[in-house]
């Protein structure tokens, strides 16, 4: 399993978790963010996208590293990392290098303390800052999401209750499984060329896609003392409801973070099995709530753990 460019320390996963736990006496949060993608080929034209922008994960690992826990960030390549939510564009980088050196006439004496790249600087010292407690692994397919999920799972299991899952990833509900991909681009058959003498017929394709394994069962089965944290959206109150009680249920999840897809960025209500809790968001972004949230149902849960035993 890869590992981002981006790391900052050299250790694997495996010595990344044994350090944290062992010695600094850490809890983890696995957090998966941003979206997967269908291939319809194995070497891949098309796709199927589900898109995400990763805000939420990357936020939310930005307020679990400041809380004190270490994070495993399992993210989609290209979307947002900690830190950088709030980072420029190329396009906006490339305005404010145009304003700066051809609109205003300026040397590169202050370009750095350019508006723009405060932010960038001040993103950089944050990744430097928490490196030592931030392990970065990427995905792009679905097919590579299960697979890192896998392979993180396989770390897991020495430290059965030291884990947070926080699957904030979108992740496909469909897919075609590898063994039935067409090894080449998918190519429109030469019978359904345009017949001109009679109406103009418009070439066809039909996919058939399989429902993905339901993985977050999958983490529950491998480590039944993790706390497992599920999302759920949907653009109808109701079936938000109704849905979000199913899979609370149906994976045996420790928290369901569900939302309206029209109000995602403001509100969020926190499903557990004896509670229902509604964020809004403040002045800050709602991530921060949901974080403490969070945290706060982890703490219990590992006071009634100990009271068990």
């Amino acid at each position: 399993m890869r590992t981002d460019k981006l790391q900052l320390n050299d250790l694997s996963l495996t010595e990344f978790i044994s350090r944290e736990i062992k010695i600094y006496n850490r809890n983890i949060v696995i957090i998966t963010s941003g979206g997967t993608y269908v291939p319809l080929e194995r070497n891949t034209v098309r796709y199927i996208e589900n898109f995400s922008t990763g805000t939420r994960g990357a936020y939310s690992a930005e307020y679990f590293l400041k809380s004190g826990f270490s994070v495993v960030f399992f993210y989609r390549k290209g979307s947002h990392l900690p830190f950088t939510v709030d980072c420029p564009s190329k396009y906006d980088i490339l305005v404010s290098i145009k304003n700066h050196f051809i609109s205003s006439n300026k040397d590169n004496s202050d370009f750095l303390g350019n508006e723009q790249f405060k932010k960038v600087i001040e993103a950089s010292k944050n990744l430097i800052n928490y490196s030592d407690r931030i392990f970065f692994m990427e995905f792009g397919s679905v097919h590579e999401y299960f697979n890192g999920i896998d392979y993180i799972i396989s770390h897991c299991t020495e430290f059965p209750d030291s884990f947070i899952f926080f699957l904030a990833a979108a992740v496909s509900d469909f897919y075609i499984p590898e063994n039935l991909l067409p090894k080449n681009k998918i190519s429109v058959s030469s019978d359904a060329s345009l017949d001109f003498e009679n109406e103009p017929k418009t070439p066809s394709i039909t996919l058939e896609l399989y429902s993905t394994p339901k993985y977050a069962q999958h983490i529950r089965d491998k480590l039944p003392y993790c706390f497992l944290v599920l999302f759920k959206l949907e653009t109808e109150f109701e079936t938000l409801f109704k849905k979000s009680d199913i899979l609370l249920k149906k994976c045996d999840a420790n928290a369901i973070c569900a939302n309206l897809l029209q109000d995602r960025r403001d509100n969020v209500i926190i499903f557990t099995p004896n509670s229902r809790t509604e964020i809004k968001k403040t002045s800050d972004p709602i991530e921060e709530a949901i974080v403490s949230n969070i945290i706060s149902l982890y703490k219990k849960y590992l006071v009634n753990k100990k009271r068990e035993c």
